[in-house]
Order: structure tokens, then sequence, then C-alpha cells
């Protein structure tokens, strides 16, 4: 329903929307690689979407229009979601 929070079902879920978003977002490309306690190195990452994956509910992650969108995109402007030169041919 519309304006309720959303959290990634399963991994499929997760995928799909990190490609559609994240990778567009200035939110991940300024996070940092990071090393857990174990010495293993770790892709940057999102931190709202993994408190989704952990099991938190973000409040920036929500539905709108039976999609699930995240709130706190800030579209990185050197790789855009949509192609500026085609936006007229996608209503």
């Amino acid at each position: 329903m519309d304006g309720d929070l959303w959290r990634p079902a399963n991994e499929k879920a997760d995928l799909a929307f990190s490609q559609k978003w994240c990778v567009h977002c200035l939110e991940l490309s300024e996070a940092e690689p990071w090393e857990d306690e174990f010495g293993q190195e770790h892709p940057a990452s999102c931190v709202i979407l993994n408190m989704a994956v952990w099991g938190d509910k973000p409040h920036q992650l929500k539905i709108r229009n039976g999609e699930p969108i995240c709130t706190a995109y800030r579209e990185d402007a050197s790789f855009p979601m949509r192609c500026p030169h085609t936006l007229e041919l996608f209503p």
C-alpha cells in the first residue's frame, strides 16, 4: 500500500532495488569500502539498504505507486538514472 515502509523480501528483490536506485545515488558514491573482523574487504554499500536487508524497516524505503522507492535518493549527475537526451521517449 502506498506510503507503507518497504523492505526487500529476498535477495532478488534486494538486487533489483539496488540496481535501479542505489547505483545512481550519491549516498552510495560517498560510501567507503570496509573491512570486517576477519580482515575481509567488502565493497561500499548503502547503509539504508543494509539496514533493510538485516531486518530493519528504514523510514527512507517506502512504497509509491506500488513500487519501492528511497526518499533519501540523491541522483549522481555523473551517472544519472535516465539518459537526459531520451526522457521524452518514455513518459
